[in-house]
């Protein structure tokens, strides 16, 4: 994983199944497809899309921000949307 030595700026959780990618966008390849409720770190933003890990498994990528669910942020510099309930 290329988190090592970096900042996590929250910790979240996915809200529906979606794909972790090698890049920011559906073009790039899927990693893995995370069930609803996978636990995240998130290191960084970027354009509407979360670099993150997948805690325990070591597979960082990136996940469209419209499905993970902030259960802790560190950095308040952008606005979180999707907090409704």
């Amino acid at each position: 994983g290329g988190t090592v030595g970096m900042i996590s700026i929250g910790t979240g959780v996915t809200t529906a199944r979606v794909n972790i990618r090698r890049g920011a966008g559906t073009k790039y390849e899927s990693l893995m497809l995370m069930p609803k409720g996978t636990k995240l770190t998130v290191y960084d933003y970027d354009n509407g899309w979360y670099y993150a890990e997948i805690d325990g498994k070591g597979i960082a990528g990136f996940v469209i921000g419209d499905y993970v669910k902030f259960t802790n942020a560190h950095a308040q510099r952008f606005s979180i949307g999707h907090t409704h309930g």
